[in-house]
């Protein structure tokens, strides 16, 4: 009888766990909305190089630049990054940073912030002036709803020898 009852209590658990809800609104891009996409870019305002390539841990400084394209405000709520690929002088697990910053209608913004990433620090290493592809996902509150953006960028390295 123990294990009839243990066994419908496992199978009522697995259907409650892919019933599909998120249980929170869900998350699109921009057009899905109805609104217009902004133009988004991320730029490394300190890396290896300014830390004089310290091995370990290091905190790399970034900004997103943001410029809102629609007649509305937008507010950016949360950014997720992370290394793509094993090439560079260091890589970044994915972490998430939280905001409320607005961005008005039609105006530019950089959000800077830090993250944590590791590095091997080896300036003579043969991919220390690789590139860094970095993932990044941008989510985004706007009058019409929620949306996130979603791209990849490449950002080049150099060291003074």
């Amino acid at each position: 009888m123990k294990q009839l009852l243990a066994s419908a209590a496992c199978i009522a658990l697995i259907a409650c766990g892919s019933s599909g809800g998120s249980g929170g609104a869900a998350v699109q891009t921009a057009a899905a909305i109805g609104t217009v996409e902004p133009e988004t870019s991320l730029v490394q305002l300190i890396g290896p190089e300014q830390l004089n390539w310290e091995s370990g841990q290091i905190e790399l400084k970034y900004a997103l630049r943001i410029n809102n394209l629609a007649a509305e405000p937008i507010t950016l709520r949360q950014i997720q990054i992370k290394t793509v690929g094993q090439e560079g002088p260091y890589y970044v697990l994915q972490s998430s940073y939280f905001f409320r910053e607005p961005v008005t209608a039609g105006s530019e913004r950089a959000v800077e912030f830090f993250a944590k990433a590791y590095s091997s620090g080896n300036r003579y290493k043969i991919d220390s002036q690789s590139p860094v592809s970095v993932r990044v996902i941008a989510f985004f509150e706007a009058p019409k709803g929620n949306f996130r953006q979603t791209f990849i960028t490449n950002i080049a390295q150099s060291f003074k020898q």
